[in-house]
């Protein structure tokens, strides 16, 4: 009866169509909680857990945005040593470009990245999953991190000095683990170590490559101070 086969075909039709909705919706919900990759993925930002690298990249993005939110720039080392800390210098981010850990705002749910983390609770270290923010570039995220500080629950940007300032990350509950402070302080006074160990403006203006045929060993040379891989180019501000 070509009735019934039209029925069976509809219904066969019918089927197909919500077992491929349902396969979509599936593999989009779990596709949230699949891990992903934790290393920043651009190629003009590949640190690869390089310290300096870190710090020549991240530097000078602070130091810019927060001279332009009328910020002391002072407080690029501390940003810096945060981003270090949360993300071991670049290696494992919770979402693209995101160094900090910062999670979505309850208005952004759904656009980030669902990554599995770990927090403390009475002390104690506990797996989670949240929803971390996805940035454009590491200078997009910057200036996220620098506003995010700035909220009323941290205000850090208006506190006298970098340790007061830690201070009031760690009372505004930036992080659960109990020992952040001090984590925080050693990873501000590695940096602080790598900063005064870079080229200033005025050396790299000084800058004079060796003559290629003069010496097998690369080295640049600024200010009569030997520095072997030195980039004239250097985007420090």
């Amino acid at each position: 009866d070509d009735r019934v086969d039209r029925v069976v075909d509809n219904s066969v039709e019918l089927y197909d169509k919500a077992k491929t909705k349902a396969e979509e919706t599936w593999n989009d919900f779990t596709s949230k909680f699949k891990p992903r990759s934790r290393r920043a993925s651009s190629a003009s930002f590949n640190p690869n857990g390089d310290n300096t690298a870190f710090v020549k990249t991240m530097l000078p993005a602070y130091q810019t945005i927060l001279a332009e939110k009328g910020f002391d720039p002072k407080f690029s080392t501390l940003l810096v040593a945060q981003d270090a800390l949360e993300s071991g210098w670049g290696k494992r981010v919770t979402g693209t470009f995101n160094f900090g850990g910062i999670k979505v705002d309850r208005k952004d749910k759904g656009k980030g990245s669902m990554v599995a983390t770990t927090e403390y609770e009475n002390g104690v270290k506990v797996p989670k999953v949240h929803e971390f923010v996805n940035f454009d570039s590491p200078e997009h995220y910057a200036e996220y991190h620098v506003n995010f500080l700035n909220r009323d629950r941290y205000k850090a940007f208006g506190a006298d000095s970098i340790s007061s300032a830690i201070d009031r990350i760690v009372k505004g509950g930036y992080a659960t683990d109990p020992r952040y402070k001090d984590s925080l302080s050693n990873v501000v006074d590695t940096v602080t170590n790598i900063v005064s160990n870079l080229p200033t403006e005025a050396e790299l203006t000084n800058f004079t490559p060796i003559d290629e045929g003069s010496s097998s060993d690369q080295t640049a040379i600024v200010s009569g101070t030997e520095n072997s891989g030195l980039s004239p180019t250097l985007p420090l501000s």
